[in-house]
């Protein structure tokens, strides 16, 4: 083996140590944050940057038979943004070993750093999802994986590589519809009072119309009553901005969810019926998409348009979105 190809198999193994290795200090920073007190606030926004650090590390994992596809710089920069994440997330576990509270700074230092390597992470997730799917369902006018080498197969071994991708298709329709049914549990369990700081809200309001209610019906109503009352009462106005606001945004979280599982049971469904052969380059996209959006939290009505594309393509009948620029 030449010496560029042994410097790849080294950035391939590095790869795989820095993911390992962020993986486990999202763990240790989760922990962390369950056993200490925190602003409600700051909580909720640093746990979803180690949920999703965690996930993304995972996710890059399963798709190691697919990292060789990846263009030399990129992989390069999954390395160096993965490691950039362990250090900032170390830096902040290191805290715990010291056995101090972590300060204000130590948790906005972690949401400060964290958003940027970990989008290029995620970008690179994607471009890694591209490449398992183009290479699952290869057609005219898309590019098969380029980690995989398909030239000078013929007869038989055609054959046997098509069987293959047959069979890996189905397992993938199996990871989708597994994924969609995860999405509904999840948002079946969630209660709209944890997670977030509108319980604490919402204690404050009702705190505040309880002080209202006994300020006025007390018989012995003086100066004291009436000062009780007006702060209960800009209390309770200050508030309850947030709690609708945060309402709102449950609300369109979940509509956002049952959006993305429809989309992953309805391309499970659609590879299953073509028993893991699916040539139609719209189809293929669509699949693509829903592998790649599935933790997107806003914009559900994107979802369902192309829910309802898959079915029209399926029934081969033209959808009426921006599929249909691609079947034209």
């Amino acid at each position: 083996m030449d010496k560029s190809g042994d410097e790849h198999l080294v950035a391939l193994q590095r790869l795989e140590e820095a993911l390992n290795a962020l993986a486990h200090q999202a763990t240790a920073a989760q922990e962390f944050l369950l056993r200490r007190r925190f602003s409600s606030q700051m909580k909720h926004a640093l746990k979803g940057h180690l949920q999703f650090s965690e996930t993304l590390s995972g996710e890059i994992l399963t798709l190691k038979p697919h990292w060789p596809g990846l263009e030399p710089g990129l992989l390069q920069e999954c390395i160096e943004c993965a490691e950039h994440t362990t250090t900032i997330l170390s830096r902040f576990n290191a805290v715990s070993e010291q056995k101090r509270a972590p300060g204000p700074f130590d948790i906005e230092g972690v949401i400060a750093q964290i958003p940027k390597p970990i989008d290029s992470l995620s970008s690179i997730r994607d471009r890694l999802v591209s490449l398992r799917v183009r290479s699952l369902f290869p057609n005219e006018s898309s590019p098969v994986d380029a980690s995989v080498n398909h030239t000078n197969v013929s007869g038989d071994d055609e054959v046997d590589l098509g069987k293959g991708n047959s069979m890996r298709a189905l397992h993938l329709a199996d990871e989708m519809e597994s994924q969609a049914h995860t999405l509904l549990d999840g948002h079946r369990k969630s209660s709209p009072f944890t997670g977030t700081p509108i319980l604490s809200e919402a204690v404050v309001f009702s705190s505040s119309l309880l002080a209202i209610t006994i300020s006025r019906l007390s018989p012995n109503r003086g100066s004291m009553s009436d000062a009780l009352f007006a702060i209960a009462l800009v209390t309770a106005a200050l508030s309850l901005p947030s709690i609708v606001r945060d309402l709102v945004f449950r609300a369109k979280t979940s509509k956002a969810v049952k959006a993305r599982a429809r989309l992953l049971l309805a391309a499970s469904s659609q590879i299953k019926a073509s028993q893991g052969v699916i040539t139609s380059a719209p189809m293929i996209e669509i699949i693509e998409f829903a592998l790649r959006h599935r933790h997107d939290e806003t914009e559900y009505k994107t979802f369902d348009l192309k829910t309802e594309e898959l079915k029209a393509l399926s029934a081969g009948t033209p959808p009426s979105g921006p599929t249909a620029i691609a079947t034209q």
